[in-house]
Formats: structure tokens, sequence, C-alpha cells
């Protein structure tokens, strides 16, 4: 869980020491860099619930409260079941916060996109004026 914890941590330093878009909230983030750290949160995630599933299979994680040696082969299924509910919903809110981060990343790159051909159209503009206009060569003097 502390592995979690420190990749989550690595995360949100990533957003916040990203270079910042002039005028904006939007920051720029290397986009591989978080699909990797994305990419280790799930399998941080799978290997936890593989961790629970095998302990409470061996009877490592005492079963209920008060761990009683002699629980039915049923009231450990729940058990087990709810471990694994518990690691799924763990998945689910990890899934959902890295949708977040893709989705804004996606809008800060769509608005990026949009500046520079904003950006590229002005460079034309500029260029055709200094076309268009006269050349004077003499300089007064």
């Amino acid at each position: 869980m502390n592995e979690l914890l420190g990749m989550m941590d690595a995360l949100e330093a990533m957003i916040v020491e990203a270079n910042r878009m002039p005028f904006t909230q939007n920051v720029v983030i290397d986009q591989k860099r978080v699909l990797q750290l994305i990419k280790k949160i799930r399998l941080a995630l799978q290997s936890s619930e593989n961790m629970i599933r095998k302990s409470v299979e061996v009877g490592q994680i005492p079963l209920g409260e008060q761990a009683d040696p002699y629980l039915t082969a049923v009231e450990k299924a729940q058990v087990v079941q709810e471990a694994v509910a518990k690691a799924d919903k763990v998945r689910a809110g990890a899934n959902e916060y890295a949708d977040q981060v893709l989705a804004n990343l996606q809008l800060v790159v769509s608005k990026m996109q949009k500046d520079l051909t904003k950006f590229e159209k002005h460079i034309e503009n500029g260029r055709e004026f200094l076309e268009k206009e006269p050349q004077d060569d003499t300089t007064p003097g």
C-alpha cells in the first residue's frame, strides 16, 4: 500500500512541477512518463489484490474480527469475495483517477494545438505582409 501511495505522490509531483501554459492554469506533462506511472499503479493494485487472495486462502489473514478457526467454507468464501470487491473498488478508483488525469492532459494538448494553429496563422500573415510590402532600398542618411 505504501508503494501505491508513493506512486500517487509521484504523479501528483509531476503535475505540480510541470511547466505551466502562459496565462492559464494548464500544465504540460510528459505523456509517456504519466502513462508509465499509471501502468505501474495498475500492476501494484493487481499485485496487492493477488497478495490479499493468497493470504486469505492460506489463512494468514484472520477471517473476521475474532479469527474463528472453524469458519465454514461459505463464510470464508464471503470474506474472500469481500476482499476481492474491495480490491476491485480500489482498482476502479485508481482507473477513474488515471482517466481524469488523461482527460485533463488531452484537454491541455488540444488547447496547445489550437494555440499553435493560431500562432502559425499569425506567422503566415506576417510573412505575407512582408512579401506585399514594397521594398525601400533607399536609406536616409
